[in-house]
């Protein structure tokens, strides 16, 4: 299962706190085309999606982003207003 790093959860967190999203809501993740990813805070999961917790926060993931991520960690990387998300491999 997709796992968050501090940072990543922290970002996530915030990015639902401005966006003024109820309990539960999260951030969305869908694969769009062959190789690029969709990202977007959303106040629930899709039909199909796959939830998963880590670090207080919520993910929804489509089926497709589901199976390609199911081994990997996002973690974030603040940019001044802004952050930049990245895949990696989970350690061991």
């Amino acid at each position: 299962m997709l796992k968050l790093t501090d940072t990543a959860a922290d970002v996530i967190g915030e990015m639902i706190v401005e966006a003024e999203l109820p309990e539960g809501a999260g951030l969305r993740i869908a694969v769009e085309g062959e190789d690029e990813l969709s990202l977007s805070v959303e106040p629930e999961a899709q039909s199909g999606d796959t939830t998963t917790q880590d670090h207080g926060v919520t993910v929804f993931l489509d089926p497709a982003a589901a199976d390609a991520l199911d081994d990997k960690v996002l973690d974030a990387e603040r940019h001044g207003d802004h952050a930049h998300f990245s895949i990696e491999n989970q350690q061991g």
